[in-house]
C-alpha cells in the first residue's frame, strides 16, 4: 500500500485514470488528457483575466457607487478568482507531468496577453498627454519673428544718495551719539551736513 501511494504522488506521464476535479474526466487515455487540457486552461485564462480585472478595480454599470456595493463586488470576485486557484492547483496535485506543463504554460500566456494590454494602455496614455502638451513645447523656430536682443539693464553712475536721506548713515549718526562705535565716512559726512546747516542758519 505504501508503494503505490508514493507511485501516485511522483510527477509521472503515465495514464493511469486519475480523476481532474470532474467524476466523468480521467486521464486514462491521450484524448481524455486533452479534454483535461483544455479544462485546465479555461480555468487559468479565466483567473487571470478576473484577476485583471481586480487589480484594475473595474465594474459593471449595474454596480451603483455606493460603499457597500462596491465592497460586495469587490469580494465577490475575489471568492471566485480564489475558487479558480484552488481549482487548477486541485489539477496540479494529480502529478501528471503534461497537465502541470498545460497549467504552467497557460498561466504564462494569459500573463503575457495581460502584459501586452497594460502596455497598450500605457502608450495610449503617454500619446494622450504628449498631444495636449505639444502646443505648448513647440521647438520649431519661427523665421517671421524678428530677433530682439534684451538688454540688461545697469546702473547709472551718476547715482548719488544724500546723507540726510540715507538710513544707513542715520543709523551710524545714532549709534555715535550713544557711544556705541566709532566714526565713520558716512557719520562724517552726516555730521559735517549738520555743521554746515547750523552754521547757515
Amino acid at each position: 500500500m505504501g508503494s503505490a501511494y508514493e507511485e501516485d504522488h511522483v510527477l509521472h506521464w503515465s495514464f493511469r485514470g486519475t480523476h481532474i476535479l470532474l467524476p466523468g474526466l480521467r486521464l486514462s487515455s491521450f484524448g481524455s488528457f486533452t479534454a483535461a487540457s483544455l479544462f485546465v486552461i479555461a480555468i487559468c485564462f479565466s483567473e487571470r483575466f478576473l484577476s485583471f480585472i481586480s487589480e484594475q478595480e473595474w465594474r459593471p454599470p449595474f454596480v451603483a457607487r455606493s460603499r457597500w456595493q462596491n465592497a460586495f463586488w469587490k469580494t465577490a470576485l475575489y471568492w471566485v478568482i480564489t475558487l479558480l486557484r484552488l481549482l487548477y492547483m486541485l489539477c496540479a496535485m494529480s502529478f501528471h507531468f503534461g497537465l502541470l506543463l498545460v497549467i504552467v504554460t497557460s498561466l504564462a500566456v494569459a500573463h503575457l496577453l495581460i502584459e501586452v494590454r497594460k502596455d497598450i494602455q500605457s502608450s495610449d496614455t503617454r500619446g494622450a498627454y504628449s498631444s495636449i502638451e505639444q502646443p505648448f513645447h513647440d521647438d520649431t523656430p519661427n523665421h517671421h519673428l524678428p530677433s530682439v536682443r534684451l538688454r540688461s539693464k545697469s546702473k547709472p553712475n551718476g547715482i548719488f544718495i544724500h546723507p540726510q536721506h540715507s538710513n544707513l548713515a542715520r543709523a551710524d549718526a545714532a549709534a555715535l551719539q550713544l557711544g556705541l562705535g566709532g566714526p565713520t565716512e558716512r557719520e562724517k559726512m552726516l555730521l559735517e551736513h549738520y555743521s554746515a546747516d547750523l552754521i547757515n542758519s
